[in-house]
């Protein structure tokens, strides 16, 4: 990742962070069969990664192609503290460290 690349990142997450702790809530693609939308990590190989956005104006933006039949959904934000990073902890799936539980409360 170039340096530009990982300031970027760092600033979409802070912007993540601040928005999520405003709205309480955070939101993924969800399909009609329960699926969430996925895609496969830049940095772990053979390892995937939930897509999940602050909004659901950024959500929506990306129900398109391989998404097109997913629905914004949110999921509040202490059932994604409690279950989701708790389960992806578990799981091992990347990322998760990247949206710590101490950057998410307020």
């Amino acid at each position: 990742m170039t340096l530009q690349n990982r300031a970027e990142s760092q600033g979409s997450h802070r912007r993540f962070v601040q928005r999520v702790r405003v709205s309480r809530q955070v939101w993924g693609l969800r399909s009609k069969q329960g699926g969430w939308a996925s895609c496969p990590s830049n940095d772990h190989d053979e390892k995937t990664v939930i897509c999940f956005w602050s909004d659901r104006a950024y959500a929506a933006r990306h129900a398109k192609e391989a998404w097109a039949d997913y629905e914004p959904t949110p999921i509040e934000l202490d059932t994604f503290i409690n279950r989701w990073l708790t389960g992806m902890d578990q799981e091992g799936r990347p990322g998760r460290n990247k949206l710590g539980r101490q950057s998410l409360w307020a």
